[in-house]
């Protein structure tokens, strides 16, 4: 079953950072594949959301869904 997620603004932020520091430092080459593995990961987390493990601090804050 396949889910909607959200990812945070403050997590676009970074990606932007990550993108900016690997594309400096590495390449486009090596940034095409980073972005791929990144892409592969949320393909894999909205096709099986229950995979992984809870978050113990959003449980702690009563945070049980994610």
């Amino acid at each position: 079953m396949s889910r909607h997620f959200v990812i945070l603004d403050s997590a676009k932020e970074e990606f932007k950072e990550i993108k900016q520091y690997v594309k400096r430092e590495f390449g486009d080459m090596i940034w095409n594949e980073v972005n791929h593995e990144y892409k592969t990961a949320f393909t894999l987390i909205k096709s099986n959301p229950q995979s992984g493990s809870p978050i113990e601090e959003l449980k702690e804050l009563g945070i049980n869904h994610i």
